[in-house]
């Protein structure tokens, strides 16, 4: 089974440390790399990587910039953004998708839900 890329970008903690481990445990079938946000080269680093996902740790404010979420979406196409809160022991899962949108009515298939397209997604 190919391993899935996988970047946390997170202050360094024991919470991260856990994550880390246990992502890089055979079973988990991941090759992680840990990125401190604060770096001033944090997110050229994540993009590098070409991460198939990105662990975000939701308590730490650095990463509430919205603009470091918009990049690396640009960057990476594709990637799934983890939001992770210990906390609450919640993930927010936030994607990158783009579709082609020649007109107002390409506009509002994007804008349905998917139960309201029969499925489609």
């Amino acid at each position: 089974m190919p391993k899935t890329r996988v970047v946390i970008l997170a202050s360094p903690s024991l919470f991260v440390d856990g994550v880390a481990s246990r992502l890089r445990r055979p079973d988990a079938h991941a090759e992680v790399l840990t990125v401190n946000p604060h770096d001033r080269d944090a997110i050229e680093r994540t993009i590098a990587a070409a991460p198939q996902a990105v662990i975000l740790d939701a308590a730490d404010p650095a990463l509430r910039r919205e603009t470091m979420w918009t990049k690396l979406l640009q960057a990476v196409p594709g990637v799934r953004i983890l939001d992770l809160d210990s906390r609450t022991q919640r993930v927010r899962v936030v994607t990158s998708e783009e579709r082609l949108a020649a007109d107002v009515a390409d506009l509002i298939d994007v804008l349905q839900p998917p139960e309201a397209m029969g499925g489609k997604e």
